[in-house]
């Protein structure tokens, strides 16, 4: 009889032990299966998120280069018609000033002087356009790849 009741004892013993451990299994299992659920919503919101960081991306580097550009313009107009104006000036006090004293043609050697500062001017807004143009293509060039590295870190 004791053998029996100690088997029984046993027996009862490791059936509660198999029902504890179904029981975590099973949470265990629902446990995980809520945390797939979780990653997969996460992924998708990831996604959602590196499509609008690529979307305002191109919106900003089109923006800046849109802007960039409208600014140069501007500015290389304003410049052109500075120096034509410059220019015109300089040629007509050189018809008037070119049969008089001394004194005038001393002007006149100063005016050329200016308009030689002033081209010298353009040469240089010219080099200096064309290194905002670089350097703006290179911008660019960095903006892709940093939108490329964050694509691929995401």
């Amino acid at each position: 009889d004791e053998q029996i009741l100690h088997l029984v004892d046993g027996v009862r013993k490791t059936k509660k032990h198999l029902q504890e451990t179904h029981e975590h299994l099973k949470r265990n299992g629902e446990w995980q299966s809520h945390i797939l659920t979780t990653i997969d919503n996460e992924k998708s919101t990831i996604g959602n998120i590196v499509e609008e960081i690529h979307n305002e991306l191109n919106t900003n580097v089109t923006t800046i280069k849109q802007t960039i550009q409208t600014i140069l313009s501007s500015k290389i107009k304003e410049l052109e018609h500075s120096l034509a104006s410059g220019l015109t000036q300089f040629n007509d006090l050189e018809k008037k000033f070119q049969h008089e004293n001394e004194q005038s043609i001393k002007t006149i050697e100063s005016l050329k002087q200016q308009k030689q500062h002033l081209e010298l001017q353009l040469g240089e807004i010219n080099k200096t356009l064309l290194q905002v143009s670089e350097t703006l293509s290179e911008t660019s060039q960095t903006a892709e790849t940093e939108k490329q590295k964050l694509e691929k870190e995401l």
